[in-house]
């Protein structure tokens, strides 16, 4: 009787959540626009030329971008057509709604909170935006989900090394997808052969360790190969100079801070070209030369990404879907910084775990690592509305639930012990 009920409460939920996404999304974009809009920005024609070297209809295989994502783009294009794209980001979002839902059963054993993970994840506006173009947003944000399930379901053995190839594959997925996540993957590949140092030499393990490394290890050797670079990607050097300093040179010139590409088409390219022949030492000195301006650019891009909306909507057609996502972000961004410091208050105090359950400590650290790391590292781009945070609700929802329920069992138990 309990399970027939629950899983009417699923169905409920999930068929509520499929009517919400295509009531926004109708609004946003016609269903028979979508082909059409799927490749309409810079990035995801970036992502079809990568998918068309995959297919090899061409040979030029472009340096910025990881393989994971043309390939999806790729299969599902050539099996589900022209739809296919959005198909896939659909199933994706609809599948990491109910993956919050069930982490959160895990980690909390309470419906309140879980439910409200579930309509939180649901009810962000960008990321439905997001599933009608061919960019990697929803599809880390659905890695991100697994991530968290991951740990959820396994959280009492955590230290296992079953538990802890499954998290190191998932990371190189997502570092496969979006190269922001290299680092964390290059940082749990170093954990795992500290941790494990006196079995590492395991030939097993050893196999095992290349085989949940396989995608970032399949792009490494694709940059090998055609770049001649053992470096994974060439983004982040292009984003240090592209974005972080000329906005920073442009804050030094000219006293503000705010910044915007006005320039005529035609000289756009050759500022982008004049600022790619800087060497990257020399961009870095000039950074660490000027740093107030450094500073004040890399709060501001925080404020702007964190805070800001889904930038692919159209105002004049869909003026409250606009302020409704802005709005949303914005409200966060508010509330990320209390909660930020109480995550770091919480992370000190409780460090010995002995007044909290061992796992709660654990997911909120591990959650919370990701979550800053993600927001942290967007301060490097600026005039990307939300997007480079927005798979991050994932990570948000969870980490905030489960701190703040922990935090109402240990109020709860500190006043009955106190009775």
């Amino acid at each position: 009787m309990i399970k027939t009920k629950s899983l009417l409460l699923i169905t409920c939920l999930n068929t509520g959540a499929i009517l919400f996404y295509f009531f926004i999304s109708i609004q946003l974009l016609p269903l028979k626009e979508i082909p059409k809009n799927l490749f309409f920005t810079g990035d995801s024609q970036e992502y079809y030329g990568y998918s068309q070297w995959i297919a090899g209809s061409t040979d030029y295989c472009n340096p910025v971008r990881t393989f994971l994502y043309p390939l999806i783009l790729f299969v599902t294009t050539n099996m589900l057509g022209s739809y296919g794209p959005w198909i896939i980001n659909f199933m994706f979002w609809i599948i990491s709604c109910n993956l919050i839902l069930q982490s959160l059963l895990l980690l909390t054993h309470n419906k309140i909170f879980s439910l409200a993970g579930f309509i939180l994840c649901c009810t962000h506006l960008p990321l439905i935006g997001y599933s009608l173009h061919a960019l990697t947003e929803v599809t880390a944000f659905f890695l991100l989900s697994i991530l968290i399930y991951i740990i959820a379901k396994n959280i009492q053995r955590i230290g296992a090394i079953e538990t802890q190839l499954k998290i190191l594959f998932t990371v190189s997925l997502l570092a496969a997808t979006k190269p922001v996540y290299q680092l964390a993957w290059y940082i749990f590949v170093f954990y795992i052969v500290l941790y494990y140092f006196r079995s590492f030499w395991n030939i097993r393990i050893i196999l095992l360790l290349l085989l949940a490394s396989s995608p970032v290890l399949i792009q490494k050797s694709i940059t090998v190969i055609q770049h001649n670079t053992l470096s994974s990607t060439q983004i982040a050097d292009s984003n240090l100079k592209k974005y972080f300093y000329r906005k920073t040179r442009h804050y030094v010139n000219s006293g503000i801070v705010n910044y915007s590409d006005s320039m005529t088409d035609s000289a756009y390219p050759q500022e982008l070209k004049k600022t790619g022949s800087i060497s990257t030492p020399d961009v870095v000195l000039y950074l660490v030369r000027h740093p107030k301006h450094t500073t004040l650019t890399f709060l501001s891009n925080l404020q702007e990404n964190i805070g800001g909306g889904y930038p692919y909507v159209d105002v004049s057609r869909n003026a409250i879907i606009a302020r409704w996502a802005g709005y949303y972000n914005k409200a966060w961004m508010y509330l990320h910084i209390p909660f930020f410091i109480s995550w770091l208050a919480f992370i000190i105090v409780f460090r010995k775990r002995e007044k909290i359950g061992n796992k709660d400590y654990l997911f909120i650290l591990f959650s919370g690592l990701l979550l800053y790391y993600i927001y942290f590292t967007s301060g490097l781009v600026f005039g990307s509305g939300d997007r480079l945070i927005a798979p991050a609700t994932s990570l948000w929802i969870c980490c905030y639930l489960v701190f703040g329920h922990t935090l109402f069992l240990y109020r709860k138990h500190t006043e009955t012990h106190l009775k």
